[in-house]
């Protein structure tokens, strides 16, 4: 708000500074542009001082433009935070609910890091069937005869070649030894077609949507298992949230709904494989020099890329509810549906703040890991370049920081989720941390029923 709102005065006071005056020197923002402007009311507007500082009279105005729209920007965004002051508390105290869980409950971490190496054994695994399939190149894939020209056998910018008009794409060679014993009617045949490296069949399809499907579900069972440790520990009595074996339980629940979950992630695998299917496609117009085609499944492409994005997010919070309330993938999409129609205020309010908090968490992270990784390689080999090692600690503490972060920012889903339903419960709630205490009416913490 106030970096709105210091821009936005600064660019204004420049866009009217005289050549004659110091900006350094303006200590009361407002004062000094009143006195430009009435300057510019009278007419005298920088003729004694040598002129504007800013020359062109457009980039004045583009300036003045600028600082407005920071100035509006930071007044909307006061008038937000004032308007949604009890959210901001809200989301807030459930971000500290959400790291006491992290911090009474450090075996979470493991999780993505079970995730993650479950995941490189699975992606070396596939990568190594795909690449058979892929080096599987037909003999017939090109055309095994002679051509006479470059352009029959290539092609050029507008017009594809024999041996070039598929994607994967292969390539046409000349023949100089043997030549002439490719003779035709119209004259020697010196151009041959050579196969590309790699080609993609139904086969490696069905192995691409396989990989894509189980990726899915890999991360779906460990988004479950985060959420529903979170649940246990959010609705354990306050005695027993230390004690309770959280991750053990949520993974026993996980187990049980993995029906729930393989369903989700096929949905979204099937977007996700749509989505490279267009890709493909635009490779092959490209190839067959079809530029409408190519720019149409590339925005396809696109418009698939940000419907992907929405079923993660729908998929993410699905989870949640399957993990809290036990019911099946669609039960649970539709009960978010109503939720986040009825709390869509605190959901958004939540987002924004944990977007932030994200973000800052990861940079953090990484450069303090990076700093101090520096500092203990200088203390102790001052004659080793820092460039390398450093280099690697920021790229270790970058791919840490996602995972916790990741682990964090899930947490904060579930304890707003959690809060959610115990203020549309019926009974006590006496079990609730005491950060969130202060957001639920005194009858529900006694016990007594909500109208």
């Amino acid at each position: 708000l106030f970096l709105l709102l210091a821009a936005g005065l600064l660019l204004l006071v420049r866009s009217v500074q005289c050549g004659g005056d110091s900006f350094l020197e303006m200590t009361h923002l407002a004062e000094g542009f009143r006195e430009e402007i009435e300057k510019q009311a009278n007419g005298t507007l920088c003729t004694s001082e040598g002129g504007n500082a800013i020359r062109s009279e457009l980039a004045r105005e583009i300036i003045q433009v600028l600082g407005l729209v920071l100035v509006c920007l930071g007044v909307v965004w006061g008038l937000l935070l004032c308007c949604l002051r009890s959210r901001i508390q809200l989301a807030i105290a459930v971000s500290q609910v959400a790291a006491q869980f992290v911090a009474q409950t450090p075996e979470i971490l493991c999780v993505p890091l079970a995730q993650l190496v479950v995941g490189i054994v699975w992606i070396t695994f596939w990568i190594g069937a795909a690449s058979f399939m892929l080096s599987d190149v037909p003999s017939d894939y090109v055309p095994t005869t002679s051509f006479r020209t470059q352009l029959e056998a290539a092609g050029n910018g507008t017009q594809p070649g024999v041996c070039n008009g598929q994607w994967p794409q292969g390539f046409a060679w000349q023949e100089q030894v043997d030549c002439q014993q490719n003779s035709s009617p119209g004259g020697l045949s010196c151009w041959r077609c050579a196969p590309p490296r790699y080609m993609m069949d139904c086969w490696f399809a069905y192995s691409f949507f396989s990989f894509l499907w189980h990726n899915a579900l890999l991360i779906a069972f460990g988004q479950c298992i985060i959420a529903g440790a979170v649940g246990v520990w959010f609705f354990a009595p306050k005695s027993d949230k230390g004690k309770v074996f959280k991750v053990t339980v949520s993974f026993k629940r996980a187990s049980f709904h993995l029906g729930s979950l393989a369903f989700g992630s096929l949905i979204l695998a099937l977007v996700q494989f749509v989505k490279w299917i267009m890709y493909y496609l635009s490779k092959q117009a490209k190839a067959h020099k079809n530029k409408v085609a190519e720019v149409v499944f590339a925005c396809l492409g696109c418009v698939l890329g940000c419907f992907d994005r929405c079923v993660k997010f729908l998929n993410k919070n699905a989870y949640i509810q399957v993990a809290l309330q036990g019911t099946g993938f669609c039960t649970s999409a539709k009960e978010l549906f109503f939720l986040m129609a009825r709390n869509f205020v605190r959901f958004g309010t939540l987002a924004m703040l944990g977007a932030v908090t994200h973000r800052v968490g990861v940079c953090f992270i990484v450069l303090a890991t990076s700093v101090l990784g520096y500092l203990t390689l200088e203390a102790m080999y001052p004659d080793v370049s820092p460039i390398l090692p450093v280099a690697l600690y920021g790229a270790s503490a970058y791919v840490i920081s996602r995972l916790l972060m990741n682990v964090f920012s899930l947490a904060v889903d579930t304890t707003l989720y959690s809060f959610i339903i115990t203020e549309e419960m019926k009974h006590r709630a006496d079990f609730i941390p005491e950060n969130l205490k202060s957001f639920i009416k005194q009858r529900d913490l006694e016990g007594e029923p909500s109208h």
